[in-house]
């Protein structure tokens, strides 16, 4: 009995130390300073205080302060603490990263990006990151985002990569590459086919190439290319706009007749 009353006593004591948020707050207030700071030294002492607080009291922490006036212009502060919530796969950090890809600061998208990696396969994210590929009038914010996406294989976001390749207006290269890697890396689908075939007349060679030598590992590609008929592609990347545009005719027209597909 005295041993079960020592117990209690001691529970009641640990329950008596739990800090509420407002305490957790003020006690986080110098952390959220030196976050400010443009010392690494600093900024990674702070963000070790949030990271020790735990996934359910230092995400309740983090977003009081994402939500906080005072840091609504400090960009550099905002995506720190959105990071933080990255590595717990918390998505309440998620729009505050989407809104700092219309940053002009390569830190600041640097740590963008690095923050949607964390959070791995997640279709909620990559549904978004679509949106501002397809929306966005930032060149850097349409980079981060098709980064991302390449880095992911789920269907979903093999198939947004595809969709805005295909558009053919997409002005950056590096998108239009980040883009096609994603689509190259990712699973057999009728979006990926459709997008490689597309890219056969890109205006860079160089994404010519890559989607051609794709093209030719693709199953359907080779079953339409050995067909009964043992028709031939004729295909090179660094041939003229009319030559490339007969030969990706032809290519459409096999994959439609040999390739089962409904291209």
């Amino acid at each position: 009995m005295v041993l079960l009353a020592l117990l209690a006593a001691s529970g009641c004591q640990t329950r008596q130390k739990q800090k509420t948020l407002r305490e957790l707050i003020d006690e986080q207030a110098s952390s959220l300073k030196e976050l400010s700071s443009y010392q690494s030294e600093r900024q990674r002492r702070a963000m070790n205080r949030f990271l020790k607080l735990g996934k359910d009291q230092g995400g309740e922490v983090v977003v009081w302060f994402l939500n906080d006036p005072t840091v609504a212009d400090n960009e550099r502060v905002r995506v720190l603490l959105s990071w933080i919530l990255s590595t717990w796969k918390d998505r309440r950090g998620m729009p505050f990263l989407l809104d700092s890809l219309e940053s002009r600061d390569l830190g600041v998208l640097s740590l963008a990006e690095e923050s949607f990696a964390n959070y791995g396969e997640d279709d909620v994210l990559a549904r978004k990151l679509g949106d501002v590929l397809g929306e966005s009038r930032s060149v850097d914010a349409r980079r981060v985002a098709s980064s991302v996406l390449s880095f992911m294989k789920s269907d979903m976001a093999v198939r947004i990569l595809a969709e805005h390749v295909r558009k053919k207006d997409e002005s950056n290269r590096e998108v239009r590459g980040n883009c096609l890697l994603g689509v190259v890396g990712g699973p057999a689908s009728e979006a990926r086919l459709k997008a490689l075939v597309d890219c056969l007349t890109d205006p860079d060679v160089d994404i010519r190439r890559l989607s051609w030598d794709a093209l030719q590992r693709e199953e359907r590609f080779w079953r339409a290319v050995n067909s009964p008929k043992k028709v031939t592609a004729i295909y090179h990347p660094a041939s003229e706009p009319v030559a490339l545009a007969d030969s990706v005719a032809s290519i459409r027209r096999w994959l439609r007749k040999y390739g089962g597909t409904i291209y």
